[in-house]
């Protein structure tokens, strides 16, 4: 509702999310309704009787009805030798966010100080409208020959003739798991 006391008519337009040409009403009041979400920019002005008119001012609304969006970084597989980083970025287009829960990376650790298996990170974001969504991302942790042996090259050396004893142990354990031998499994 736009209001000027001891006006003759009022005119008023809309630029943005919702678009209005421009309306001249008789009178010292005139309603607009603004439903359309995102920013819309109401710009109106009065006119005396005399034909004088006002400066024009400006009205921001901003109507929010969408959650913020979050996508998430990192791999969806990870093996044992790497590292493990997650991260996320979080947005909201029109009113913004509360606080941003995508600060630094959510995890980042080398991948063998990780259970091997299914493994979800969460964040909620928070828009200034009271809109919230949650995002869920989930990585799986994986341990397999190669990794193995790399990560002992890395702790041993990859010139020391124990890391390389070592990996051709994994090599051969590997190739009688292919093969089907159960007994493979345990040295």
């Amino acid at each position: 509702t736009m209001k000027a006391d001891g006006a003759y008519r009022l005119t008023y337009a809309a630029t943005g999310a919702q678009v209005a040409s421009p309306v001249t009403v008789q009178g010292s009041e005139a309603h607009m309704a603004v439903t359309t979400e995102g920013v819309t920019s109401v710009t109106y002005h009065a006119t005396n009787f005399s034909g004088l008119a006002e400066t024009e001012r400006t009205l921001d609304v901003r109507i929010d009805k969408s959650a913020p969006v979050v996508a998430f970084s990192g791999q969806p597989v990870y093996t044992v030798q790497q590292a493990v980083y997650i991260g996320c970025t979080a947005t909201d287009g029109v009113s913004g966010l509360v606080t941003n829960p995508c600060f630094g990376q959510l995890v980042q650790a080398p991948a063998y100080t990780i259970e091997p298996g299914a493994h979800e990170v969460s964040v909620t974001a928070v828009d200034r409208a009271g809109n919230t969504y949650t995002g869920i991302y989930t990585y799986r942790m994986e341990v397999t020959y190669e990794g193995m042996c790399e990560l002992i090259r890395d702790f041993l050396g990859e010139n020391q003739p124990h890391a390389e004893a070592l990996c051709k142990k994994l090599m051969l354990a590997e190739e009688a798991d292919q093969r089907g031998n159960p007994m493979s499994k345990n040295g």
